[in-house]
């Protein structure tokens, strides 16, 4: 055979290899390859999780009675104190001058009410003197007039003196009977009260001890106590500020019984319970957990920025001492949990109107196999989903164990396209 023939028959068989090869490319399609997970079976639980801080069950906010100067501040933030230890102490030189004040006006109102009472007492006794006399004047004219020996006029003015007299005589007995504390019209048959008791009950002298009462009140709360035993959590003054009446000083707490107080979402509240377990874990206490028991849930909801909570305090089991007052600290309420239930990937789902979806993948059959040979469809499948856990979600329906789902980035494809699977390495 020549090189000529040769060449021919090399050009030939060439061109029958293009020929089919475009042929073959015509009939074989190119589709995606996609990756995919079959449903299977998970044990779930669902958590209620919220942050908040550890603080002590037993705390008091200590606060200022009266305004004042801080002078001595005599702990500082970690001190261990005992109910009735100081803590702070303010000036009192201006409640001093005050109370000098108070005591020199009390003096004068008790020597003011005694005189006055002296003073009433002389009236009293010349009113009635008074009144004796006009009567007896009075009834001396009335007999001469009887007689004819006293005129109209003189009979009118003997009357008129009496009447004038008898008003003066109640008014100086009323005057008496208010400034020694009995009822305006008291007969003075029982004897009066003694003078010390009158100056003591009167108005004026009650003002003046009252008023000397609250300074020396306000001397007594210039000394700022711890009401209870504990930590000195937090303190709010230095020396030579001025604080004001119901500035807070200081929080005090007892470490010894703690609790975490936390607020949580308004639609997890439902499944919180009184007594329930709960999981504490904090950076305070790395690589270890705290338990605890639900112990409180607010009976009412509250606004707190965007968000409507409910306030929830959990008590501790810290036997070693691990927990510190003013941690903050995040808990987990486990509060349902299910074994073996069909379930998927968070991610391995889309929303359409509120409405859940996944991509089914089904298996093409062709009667040309060298077509269909792995080859799938996307099924656009509606599924109910119960509670979910940290990384899988309980499937109710739409899919069974074993079906094949779509996943990756499931915005990329649509209902009804055909894919290929990548194939699974074998282990």
């Amino acid at each position: 055979m020549t090189k000529k023939r040769i060449g021919f028959f090399v050009v030939l068989i060439l061109i029958v290899l293009m020929v089919v090869g475009g042929i073959i490319s015509k009939r074989k399609k190119h589709y995606p390859i996609v990756d995919f997970t079959r449903v299977a079976t998970a044990n779930l639980s669902r958590e209620v999780s919220a942050n908040g801080e550890i603080r002590s069950k037993k705390r008091a906010v200590v606060v200022a009675k009266v305004s004042g100067t801080v002078s001595r501040v005599l702990v500082k933030e970690g001190s261990v104190v005992r109910k009735g230890d100081i803590l702070v102490l303010l000036d009192k030189e201006k409640l001093l001058i005050r109370k000098r004040q108070a005591l020199s006006s009390l003096r004068s109102a008790r020597n003011s009410v005694k005189e006055e009472l002296l003073n009433l007492r002389v009236a009293f006794r010349q009113a009635k003197a008074n009144l004796e006399q006009a009567k007896r004047n009075y009834e001396s004219v009335k007999a001469l007039y009887k007689i004819q020996s006293a005129s109209d006029e003189q009979l009118a003015d003997a009357r008129d003196r009496y009447e004038i007299a008898r008003d003066s005589y109640i008014s100086a007995l009323q005057r008496l009977n208010l400034r020694e504390g009995r009822s305006i019209n008291d007969s003075r048959k029982t004897p009066p009260p003694s003078d010390a008791e009158i100056i003591e009950n009167s108005s004026e002298v009650r003002h003046a001890i009252d008023n000397l009462n609250s300074i020396e009140e306000d001397l007594k709360n210039c000394t700022i106590k711890s009401p209870i035993s504990g930590v000195v959590t937090r303190l709010k003054v230095e020396e030579g500020i001025v604080v004001g009446v119901g500035s807070s000083v200081a929080v005090v707490q007892d470490t010894r019984d703690l609790e975490v107080v936390v607020n949580i979402d308004e639609v997890d509240i439902g499944y919180v319970g009184l007594n329930q377990r709960v999981r504490i874990e904090s950076d305070t206490f790395i690589n270890s957990a705290l338990t605890g028991r639900v112990s409180y849930i607010a009976p009412v909801i509250r606004n707190i920025g965007d968000s409507r909570v409910c306030e929830v305090h959990v008590d501790i089991d810290d036997p070693k001492g691990l927990a510190k007052v003013g941690a903050s600290c995040s808990i987990y309420i486990t509060v349902e949990k299910k074994s073996n239930v069909p379930a998927i990937g968070i991610d391995q789902y889309f929303l359409e109107k509120n409405k859940k979806f996944v991509y089914r993948l089904v298996k093409m059959k062709n009667s040309d196999s060298s077509m269909s040979e792995g080859l799938y469809k996307l099924v656009k499948t509606g599924i109910k989903t119960g509670i979910m856990g940290v990384e899988k979600i309980e499937v109710i329906s739409g899919l069974k164990v074993g079906d094949m789902i779509l996943r990756g980035n499931l915005k990329l494809f649509h209902d009804g396209e055909l894919v290929r699977v990548k194939e699974k390495k074998k282990k």
